[in-house]
């Protein structure tokens, strides 16, 4: 069963919606950081509708600064182990906030404790992709989000939380 959160996130295709326009992703590692930029530009996906934080707390400050203009992105990537505001506590804050409570959650982390899946998962993560294994995955499925293919949701609903 699809949760009702995903039924309204606007990933669901239709004649008259827009495609994926602003991702949004926080991971501490600057060697993940080049290579997922590195991907992203070799996807061919706008630099403008990617942007990235070094930590939790400069992506909650953000999140906040664009819920004052009522705004939000289409999706948040999260490592789970960053400085000031881990990825738990992101995905927490951000299930907690009216304005953000549909907003897709891709965790991507190296992580291999099966507890933190199953912690990041039940606090509203909605995927979790390894970091070292999954960035070819993580690229495709951006891309596919970008030009509105599919969702994360519909395009393997069997690998959520793998």
């Amino acid at each position: 069963m699809i949760p009702a959160r995903l039924l309204v996130s606007g990933l669901f295709q239709s004649p008259c919606m827009p495609p994926l326009s602003q991702i949004l992703i926080a991971d501490d590692d600057a060697s993940q950081i080049i290579l997922l930029k590195l991907a992203i530009e070799r996807a061919n996906l706008p630099a403008k509708s990617v942007e990235f934080f070094s930590n939790g707390a400069e992506l909650k400050n953000h999140l906040e600064k664009l819920a004052m203009f009522n705004r939000r992105p289409d999706l948040l990537v999260v490592d789970l182990n960053m400085p000031l505001m881990d990825g738990f506590e992101v995905i927490e804050w951000v299930r907690l906030q009216r304005a953000f409570a549909s907003l897709p959650i891709i965790v991507m982390s190296s992580t291999t404790e099966s507890g933190d899946r199953e912690r990041a998962k039940q606090l509203g993560s909605d995927r979790f992709l390894n970091k070292t294994a999954d960035v070819h995955e993580l690229i495709q499925l951006l891309t596919s989000l970008y030009y509105g293919e599919v969702s994360p949701h519909l395009a393997d609903p069997g690998r959520l939380h793998k």
